[in-house]
């Protein structure tokens, strides 16, 4: 399996955020997209290290403002 593909799943058991972040396969990982909380953000980030390790994991997540 690849890296992006088990950072996707891993992603995916949040039900909060499903369909608001991107996976972008590369020769790293680059999370995009918008997030409820600080916490989430960490959350997601620390799921993609753990489902892709040795993998660099880029984050241009932000936290929504509304």
């Amino acid at each position: 399996m690849s890296a992006a593909i088990a950072v996707r799943q891993a992603i995916d058991r949040d039900q909060s955020i499903q369909g608001s972040v991107q996976v972008i396969p590369e020769s790293r990982i680059v999370l995009q997209g918008s997030v409820p909380s600080e916490q989430k953000k960490n959350e997601i980030e620390q799921a993609a290290r753990q489902a892709a390790p040795g993998v660099r994991i880029d984050s241009n997540l932000t936290v929504r403002q509304w």
